[in-house]
């Protein structure tokens, strides 16, 4: 199996994965919604934030080196294993003792026990990691779906929920991210077992660090910048609009969260083993935008068009403060992904430390942005990282085409796509939504609807007036998806027919 099946078949598993964890997870949102104060939420936000860098400086950046590495050898797996672990005991112990600070700083002394407990995590993670990392440069994604997919629905979900009806409020979701992380290391290690035994080569260690040393300054700065807006509105603000806003952009995150993903999980290991071949590299980073650009911009039109619906069906109506931040977050939705997506590129090229002046000016303009928007509530914010996120697309897109050698104009060929499909979306989605509107006062049934409508009514406009669509890599990759034997149904067979004849 060549590099490019290889690539096709783990889309397939990690789509199925996303798939099922994607239905568990809006069933898991809408009922701790309905369960559990938004000042929790917030609670957890602060305390997720406070994880992100002990995280970060814990991993320093040794599961993607141990991927990256093109001559890998055992002492690199043993040396970043031992490494891993030394760092998040150190790193957790830094966090359980800052916890006291931290809960003075955002004014809340619960804060203090919800972040020693969910520094735990960081360490059971590291069990798995080098184990994960070893299954992503295999390309072995059904691993990871079972591992995935199983840990969220037979950990997090179940704890999670069962502890939310009992009125365990906060800890619900504490008691749900341990189980998981505890799930997710255990058959990690099953799929993919390796030597635990230190090794004493200096040399493995500094070949692993060097890469990684890169990658975690690049991250620094991006951390700072995706974590930002939080520290921003839990210090100035309160918890309450802290958990408001984290709903708010989860909820706008999620669509993007799994497709990005998917491609990062997909591309990274792939664009590694093609490192030094610029035209490939090429071929598949602008396909990805494509696709990115194709599915996400008109899913973020349809869900700006219809969030009052979608905030109250999801959280239910105590949450509708959360509709204007969703609505200005989503309009960068696509955007942040194609940053994902350059961020997977320069990680696959090792070009890590070209990408940390970039994140650093990221970083400021969302920290300084958030404190001055935040004199408007939760959407100044929401505004004032929208912009920011702008011009973090701006810089590393230039970044990206400089490592592909590649003219902005065949890049901004691959965007023409989405924008035309989000347009005719947004037309025929605000004209059904309105109507609606009129006719009947549920949410879930204007929900359902425009969302139905619409995606056909615009699927059956851009088939007839905008035909050139279908030379969109959505449509190259879809019949690729599914297993050989039903490649030769006539929907395939019309599909790439009506390709060949339109285009």
């Amino acid at each position: 199996m060549n590099l490019t099946q290889k690539t096709i078949k783990a889309g397939m598993w990690q789509l199925t994965s996303m798939a099922i964890r994607f239905v568990v997870q809006l069933v898991v949102i809408a009922i701790l919604a309905r369960r559990i104060l938004p000042s929790a939420f917030g609670l957890i936000a602060l305390a997720n934030m406070a994880l992100v860098f002990t995280e970060m400086f814990a991993e320093a950046g040794i599961g993607p080196a141990i991927i990256q590495k093109k001559d890998l050898r055992q002492e690199h797996i043993r040396a970043g294993f031992t490494l891993a672990v030394i760092l998040g005991t150190f790193f957790v112990v830094i966090l359980w003792m800052a916890a006291p600070l931290l809960a003075v700083l955002f004014k809340s002394e619960t804060l203090e026990d919800i972040i020693r407990w969910l520094s735990l995590s960081v360490l059971v993670i590291k069990f798995g990691m080098i184990s994960r990392s070893l299954i992503e440069r295999e390309i072995r994604f059904d691993k990871l779906m079972w591992t995935d997919a199983g840990s969220y629905v037979f950990g997090y979900a179940p704890v999670g929920i069962a502890m939310a009806i009992m009125g365990y409020g906060v800890w619900s979701i504490v008691a749900a991210k341990l189980v998981q992380c505890c799930l997710q290391s255990i058959v990690l290690f099953a799929w993919q077992p390796h030597s635990v035994k230190p090794v004493f080569s200096t040399r493995a260690y500094k070949e692993i660090g060097i890469y990684g040393g890169g990658l975690t300054l690049a991250r620094l700065f991006d951390n700072t910048a995706s974590q930002g807006d939080v520290f921003i509105i839990g210090r100035f603000c309160s918890v309450t609009l802290l958990g408001i806003y984290e709903r708010a952009s989860s909820i706008m995150a999620m669509p993007g969260q799994y497709l990005g993903y998917l491609l990062d999980k997909i591309l990274f290991p792939s664009m590694s083993q093609i490192q030094d071949q610029p035209k490939r590299l090429e071929g598949a980073y602008l396909k990805a935008i494509n696709i990115v650009n194709v599915t996400l911009f008109p899913l973020s039109v349809l869900m700006f068009v219809v969030a009052p619906e979608l905030i109250t069906v999801l959280l239910g109506p105590r949450w509708t403060d959360a509709v204007i931040p969703l609505r200005i977050l989503l309009v960068t939705l696509n955007l942040r992904i194609c940053i994902n997506l350059s961020d997977t590129l320069v990680r696959a090229t090792g070009a890590v430390y070209s990408s940390a002046a970039r994140k650093a000016v990221f970083a400021f303009l969302v920290i300084f942005g958030s404190w001055v928007g935040q004199r408007w509530g939760i959407a100044g914010v929401a505004i004032a990282v929208s912009l920011a996120v702008i011009i973090n697309y701006s810089l590393m897109t230039q970044l990206s085409i400089k490592l592909i050698n590649c003219s902005l104009n065949n890049y901004l060929g691959r965007l023409k796509d989405g924008y035309v499909v989000g347009g005719v979306l947004f037309l025929i989605s605000f004209f059904c939504v309105s109507v609606l509107r009129l006719c009947t006062d549920s949410a879930l049934l204007t929900l359902v609807i425009t969302g139905v409508c619409s995606c056909l009514l615009s699927g059956i406009a851009v088939f007839l007036f905008f035909p050139g669509v279908l030379n969109s890599s959505v449509f190259e990759l879809l019949p690729q998806l599914v297993d050989e034997k039903y490649r030769k149904h006539p929907f395939f067979c019309r599909l790439s027919e009506f390709r060949k004849n339109n285009l």
